[in-house]
């Protein structure tokens, strides 16, 4: 059975926890811009599929269907068609719902790799020390 050494010097230790703190804060703060400038493409995507697609269902002429499905999106509702495909092609190809959760999932991983060591962070990167778990007396 192998025994965890402590280092020597616990001031070492506590500037190690400090600047891996630092350093986690930072790869956190700087994901934020990005995932919120991905969350507002999707928003104004969404309105913009929300807003065509509504008058694409109060065309009068898809009720009676008097005209054919290539010709009604390719003629009549050709921005709802460009934004639907746009809207596969981020989620699809570009894979913008992972992009948008990405510092949840960091900070997620990094609870998890610190769990044991009775350590966790918050969703901005921070960490929490918990008590340390004692096996019971006998």
């Amino acid at each position: 059975m192998t025994t965890r050494r402590m280092p020597e010097d616990p001031s070492t230790a506590c500037e190690d926890l400090k600047f891996f703190e630092k350093r986690l804060t930072e790869v956190i703060t700087y994901m934020g811009p990005t995932c919120t400038r991905w969350r507002i493409t999707i928003v104004v995507f969404a309105v913009i599929i929300g807003v065509t697609g509504s008058k694409y269902f109060a065309n009068e002429r898809v009720d009676q269907l008097q005209m054919t499905i290539t010709d009604l999106l390719f003629t009549t509702h050709l921005d709802f068609t460009l934004c639907f495909i746009v809207a596969l092609l981020l989620f699809g190809v570009l894979g913008v719902h992972r992009r948008i959760v990405a510092p949840t999932i960091v900070a997620r991983r990094c609870r998890d790799a610190l769990s044991p060591f009775s350590l966790s962070c918050d969703h901005n990167g921070k960490l929490i020390v918990k008590p340390a778990v004692r096996p019971p007396a006998p």
